[in-house]
Order: structure tokens, then C-alpha cells, then sequence
């Protein structure tokens, strides 16, 4: 047995404690590394609960700008994973928004709290005038008193007035809603709410004098140029949200059934304009239906005194000295094309509506060769149209909700509540 000298003992004790020391480091290496590993998974766990969150607030104001009374659910994304969401009322238009994933290793949760500012509840007691296409207002000596929506763009040019809000829904690359030339929004003096105010989902332009009393609001940009000016608050909201309203529908085959019955059906424009000249152009009430695609023309140099409503399948075309007034609860005139008011020649014929103007698809309104004093067009009630809205000179319109919200054979369907803001109050992410 060989007995190692002190030296080789030194050194054999000093290679076992680098040994030692070598496999403790390494040790350590391996528990630093696999810390890492999980650090690092956890981080991205938690990333990844925080997308899952973030998404499930965006379900969740989007579902509220459609329904106010939403309530919640599980929702899963398109990646698979789930936000669970639930949505408290908290005390008028205020809801408590409570969003947890469920699928993820990280535990996250988000709470806030929005106010819902819903902009039109009751469509036909609140829009004046739509629009389910553009909606272009001109006009020289015009006033408009009433709400104006559109699912398409607003234009205002032209020192048109509009005592009201405008809801312009359109929304295109390369679009804008228009408040130039003198164009005014104003408060409207006759409700007691605060009006005034432009909302459009496309780029709100207001320029060359164009004026908004109140907030000009959009979802893309408010651009003021050229001397235009707003009163109020000059807004950009991304959960701005006017929803398409469907073209109101009006019950047509219900109307001819009732003329049928009455007497008061015809086949032609002819043999009801022969009907009116034989009493004096003077109708006293009931509904009456012509049956065709023809023009229904009351032609310049006539004067019409009519009480009842109008149903054609063609166009109604007015170019005569004309009064109109309903029979009760129904609209005036109705047409399954277009309602057209217009001077062909110039003239001093007054036009006085009240009551709902309907047509499927465009109403215009143009006086534009009125010589007479005043307004060329004096309308009190609605007007709706399945198309176009496009109005010129010498007209006055005001909106009776009354009259609107009684009319018979009307329905505003498919667009929810109307138009409707989000507002996130604040938020505290757990």
C-alpha cells in the first residue's frame, strides 16, 4: 500500500472540492435555466391572458352599441381561447363590465365601467327625415326642422338650415359628410333637448362658412377648413355606432284591399285625376289607390284641395297650387317609386302638407322657380324614403312626432335602437 505524500493529498483534496464546486454550479445552472423557462412561459401565458381580455372588452362594447340590454356570455375567440363576460347594470345608462379568461394559465380578470349615450331610441317618433341612400340638402330660403338620418352620407350645402341632429352613416375610402357654403346645424328650439350636433361614421367635413352649433362627431376625423366653424365639442369617437336602419316598410296590398272595398281603387292616374275634376279637384277623405306604374302628375295652373291618402305604385309628381291634410291616423302619400315636388316653370303655387310623406325609393323637393313669397313648400309631419333624399329651394319642414308616430301601415325594423355611443369610463385589470 503506497501512502501519497502531503502534496498529492493537498492536491487530491483540491480537484474533489472543484468537483464538488463544479457539479453544485452546474446544479445551479440547470435551476437558474429551468426558472427562466418558466418565467419566460409565465410571461407569455400572461400576455397572452391579456389579449384574451382586451378582446373580450372589444366583444362586449360592440355588443352593447347593439343592444343595450345585453347581458353577457362566453365568447371564444378565433383562436380558441375564452373570455367570459358579464355585464352588470349599475344604475341608469351605466353598465359594469366584469370580463375573466378561463383558458389560460395566468388568472386575469378586467372591470369597467361604460355609459351607454344611445343617440335615437324610437325611430319614428325621432328621424324627421330619412335617408336609406344619400341624403343631399341644398338650398337657398330652406328650413328644416327635425332629425335628419341617413345610412348613407349627409351632405349640407348651400345656406341650408337644419334645426335638428344629422346622423350620416355612410361610410366609403374615400367619402365625406358636408356642412359648406353657409350651411347650418342648429339647436332645434322646439324640444327641449340640447341639438345641434353632426354625427357621421365617415370624415366630417366643415368648411367654406359651414357652421355645427353643437358636436361635430365622427368615427374617422372632423376636418374644418376654409372659415368653417363648430360650436361645440369637435369629436373623434371609434365606437361611434349608427346602425343601419332598414327602409321603412309600408303595407301597400293592406291599402288596396281597403280601396277596394271603398270604391276608391283605379287603374290609372288618368281616371283618378278625372275623379278629382269632377268634384271640383277637391277629395274629402278615405284612401284611394291607383294601380299603376304610370306618373301621378297634378299639373301647373290646377289647384288641389285634398284630404284622405294617396297610394300609387308610380311616381307622384306635384307641380300645381296644392293642400293636403290627412284623414286621422294615416300618412298622406305613399308611392312604391318616387314623391317629386317641383316647379317645371315659374310660378307663385303654394304647396302645404301635413302628415307623413313615404316613398320606396327617392323624394325630391325643389322649388327653385318659387316667385312667390315665403316658402314655395311648406311640409309638417315626415318624410321617409327608400332611396335618395334631395332637396333644394324655398322649402319649410317641420316635424310633427305626433303625426309620425301615429301613421298607419309604418314600420322602422332592423337597426337595433338607432344610433349610440360607448363611452369607457375606467378600468382596473386584476
Amino acid at each position: 500500500m503506497k501512502i501519497l505524500s502531503r502534496k498529492a493529498q493537498t492536491t487530491l483534496a483540491v480537484l474533489v472540492a472543484l468537483t464538488i464546486i463544479m457539479v453544485e454550479v452546474s446544479g445551479l445552472i440547470s435551476t437558474v435555466s429551468i426558472n427562466h423557462f418558466y418565467n419566460k412561459a409565465d410571461s407569455v401565458e400572461a400576455l397572452r391572458a391579456l389579449q384574451v381580455i382586451d378582446s373580450g372588452l372589444e366583444e362586449a362594447l360592440y355588443r352593447l352599441q347593439q343592444d343595450s340590454s345585453y347581458a353577457g356570455g362566453a365568447i371564444t375567440m378565433p383562436d380558441g381561447s375564452v373570455s367570459n363576460i358579464v355585464v352588470n347594470p349599475a344604475g341608469g345608462n351605466t353598465r359594469e363590465i366584469v370580463i375573466t379568461t378561463s383558458d389560460t394559465k395566468v388568472y386575469r380578470k378586467i372591470t369597467t365601467d361604460v355609459t351607454l349615450n344611445t343617440l335615437v331610441t324610437n325611430p319614428l317618433a325621432e328621424i324627421a327625415m330619412f335617408g336609406g341612400d344619400e341624403a343631399d340638402i341644398y338650398g337657398d330660403n330652406v328650413l328644416y326642422t327635425g332629425n335628419i338620418y341617413s345610412n348613407d352620407n349627409v351632405s349640407l350645402y348651400s345656406n341650408a338650415i337644419v334645426r335638428g341632429d344629422v346622423f350620416s352613416g355612410g361610410e366609403g375610402s374615400s367619402s365625406y359628410a358636408r356642412v359648406v357654403g353657409d350651411a347650418q346645424v342648429l339647436d332645434n328650439p322646439l324640444t327641449p333637448e340640447v341639438e345641434g350636433n353632426f354625427y357621421a361614421i365617415d370624415r366630417l367635413r366643415v368648411r367654406d362658412d359651414g357652421y355645427i352649433e353643437g358636436d361635430a362627431v365622427s368615427k374617422k376625423a372632423v376636418n374644418i377648413q376654409d372659415s368653417g366653424f363648430v360650436g361645440g365639442n369637435v369629436i373623434v369617437d371609434p365606437n361611434l355606432n349608427i346602425v343601419t336602419q332598414q327602409v321603412p316598410t309600408f303595407e301597400f296590398d293592406d291599402y288596396k284591399t281597403i280601396a277596394q272595398t271603398a270604391g276608391t281603387y283605379y287603374t290609372s292616374p288618368a281616371q283618378f285625376l278625372n275623379y278629382l275634376s269632377l268634384n271640383g279637384n277637391v277629395m274629402t277623405g278615405g284612401i284611394h289607390f291607383i294601380n299603376s306604374t304610370s306618373d301621378l302628375i297634378f299639373p301647373h295652373g290646377s289647384t288641389y284641395d285634398i284630404t284622405g291618402t294617396i297610394v300609387s305604385r308610380g311616381d307622384i309628381n306635384i307641380r300645381a297650387n296644392y293642400t293636403h291634410v290627412p284623414d286621422g291616423d294615416l300618412p298622406v302619400l305613399a308611392s312604391r317609386r318616387n314623391i317629386e315636388i317641383d316647379s317645371s316653370s315659374s310660378c307663385t303655387c303654394d304647396i302645404n302638407i301635413t302628415g307623413v310623406l313615404f316613398a320606396r325609393r327617392d323624394i325630391i323637393l325643389d322649388r327653385d322657380n318659387y316667385t312667390g313669397p315665403g316658402y314655395g313648400i311648406n311640409i309638417t309631419g315626415a318624410m321617409w324614403a327608400g332611396d335618395d333624399l334631395r332637396f333644394y329651394d324655398n322649402i319649410n319642414f317641420t316635424f310633427d312626432e305626433a303625426l309620425a308616430t301615429v301613421a298607419g301601415g309604418f314600420t322602422f325594423s332592423g337597426g337595433g335602437s338607432g344610433a349610440s355611443e360607448v363611452i369607457v369610463d375606467d378600468w382596473l385589470i386584476e
